[in-house]
């Protein structure tokens, strides 16, 4: 047997060991790069979903406080103006975001004489997997 012959099946191993070695480290690679696209997709989403919870309840301040009027009714303003509605988005591209919920409450809350109500916003963004909700709330006195 020629010396050649002898080493042929050493190669044959190694040449494997490293196939099967780099193969693990490609699928790693690109978990890896999978799960940081999610994470930043997710990010992305969640800042959106933030942005439209804000924007909401500052919606909603500007129908229980109207310019121009000294003396708002707050507490009607607050029930029958904001509590269930929604801003217009004629003009608006939300993308994939939409508004759970706009609640106003309150009325019962108290200290010192002065009334109280709550404003929350929620919004979710995305769908499946990447589905994302944020919660804005602001309290407001009369």
């Amino acid at each position: 047997m020629s010396h050649k012959q002898k080493h042929s099946g050493n190669v044959l191993i190694v040449c494997l060991f490293v196939i099967i070695v780099m193969g693990y480290l490609g699928a790693t690679l690109t978990k890896t790069n999978w799960s940081n696209q999610n994470s930043m997709t997710r990010e992305f989403l969640g800042t959106q979903a933030w942005f439209y919870a804000q924007s909401s309840t500052e919606w909603a301040l500007t129908e229980i406080y109207p310019l121009n009027n000294e003396n708002p009714d707050v507490g009607s303003n607050c029930s029958n103006k904001v509590n269930g509605k929604a801003p217009s988005s004629e003009s608006i591209n939300y993308g994939s975001c939409r508004l759970v919920s706009l609640v106003c409450d309150g009325g019962d809350k108290k200290l010192d004489g002065q009334t109280f109500y709550r404003i929350e916003a929620a919004v979710q963004c995305g769908s499946g997997l990447s589905l994302v909700e944020r919660r804005q709330e602001i309290w407001v006195r009369e």
